[in-house]
């Protein structure tokens, strides 16, 4: 009896989850749109590496392949990832040159954060759809646009 596996299995390890057997090579314009949240995770992870490394005023090629796909990349569904995104687009936004945003990029951000992120159950959510807001005015400085 004292052998026998909590909730009466057989002691047997359990296969891998899909999150450990997620394939977290290839492009990062393909890892963060991925179906597995622990991929999408991961390349949040590494954009916001990249836009904490960059320097302040940044127009480097990335920036501008990414700031379009700000708007679908808050739609995330998992909190977690949303969560990651959140804090990648704050680094994001705080390191691109303010001659790259436009009002066509910016206005669905805007309303991605404000219909997703600020309404959100979870309240670190919340709160960094808030500061998300702040620095993405901060950063437009045209707010009669938006």
């Amino acid at each position: 009896m004292d052998e026998q596996a909590i909730g009466g299995g057989s002691g047997e390890q359990m296969g891998k989850s899909s999150a450990e057997t997620a394939d977290n090579s290839g492009p990062l314009e393909k890892r963060i749109l991925s179906k597995n949240w622990s991929v999408r995770a991961g390349a949040y992870d590494e954009l916001t590496k990249m836009s904490s490394d960059a320097p302040a005023g940044c127009k480097a090629d990335w920036m501008k392949a990414h700031i379009g796909q700000w708007k679908v990349y808050l739609k995330d569904n998992n909190p977690g990832a949303l969560e990651k995104a959140l804090n990648c687009f704050n680094q994001f936004i705080e390191k691109i040159n303010k001659a790259l945003l436009t009002a066509e990029d910016v206005n669905p951000i805007l309303s991605m954060l404000i219909e997703k992120c600020l309404t959100h159950m979870k309240p670190v959510l919340k709160k960094l759809a808030g500061e998300s807001i702040l620095l993405l005015f901060e950063a437009f400085e045209t707010f009669e646009e938006s």
